[in-house]
């Protein structure tokens, strides 16, 4: 039973990282319709960008 908990926990775990990666790749390359405020971007945001 443990191990079968073990692998569940490590599936969640990648499934909830592709997820957390997929939505940073997109926040960094798109752009805001916000034109009268739009807060600046961390600087370690953008090692996500396409180019």
């Amino acid at each position: 039973m443990l191990n079968v908990k073990k692998v569940l926990c490590s599936r969640l775990a990648t499934v909830a990282e592709k997820a957390a990666r997929g939505a940073l790749s997109r926040s960094a390359n798109s752009t805001s319709c916000y034109v009268y405020y739009q807060p600046k971007a961390p600087k370690d945001l953008k090692k996500f960008r396409k180019f």
